[in-house]
């Protein structure tokens, strides 16, 4: 092979990890962030399955939304389990309000089946937290 080819499979090579490794780092910068917990998390999402709720509808049966455990053991406290967002409407484009460490307290209003989490964010303001980062204190 002449010198030339050899270099430019080489350079090609070393083109293709860097590109490799550029993309490897943004990944790492983009993951999620988690802390460890030793406090067990009790968050039950559950799903009443298609099939079930078309048969309850047609025999005119009331369909009773399944309540996760959270809202039955009617806990009012909780914390952040990582650094989180605390948001002005339920959803991940309404705006930031304040952004909390992990192990900041609040007041449960209300668990969403949307996934979101009602605080009381001030003495006369409400505002939400993604449930998934909710873990609650009894």
């Amino acid at each position: 092979m002449k010198k030339r080819t050899i270099n430019i499979i080489l350079m090609s090579i070393i083109g293709l990890l860097i590109v490799a490794i550029c993309v490897l780092i943004v990944q790492i910068l983009n993951r999620p962030r988690y802390t460890a917990s030793t406090e067990p998390q009790t968050t039950v999402i559950t799903e009443i399955p298609h099939s079930e709720a078309v048969s309850n509808m047609q025999e005119s049966q009331p369909v009773k939304p399944e309540v996760n455990e959270l809202e039955q053991s009617s806990i009012s406290r909780g914390k952040t389990s990582t650094k989180v967002n605390i948001r002005e409407l339920p959803s991940e484009d309404a705006r930031v309000l304040e952004t909390v460490e992990a192990g900041t307290e609040f007041d449960i209003i209300e668990i969403l089946d949307s996934g979101w989490t009602m605080i009381q964010y001030q003495e006369d303001m409400e505002a939400y937290i993604s449930s998934s980062y909710v873990i609650p204190i009894p």
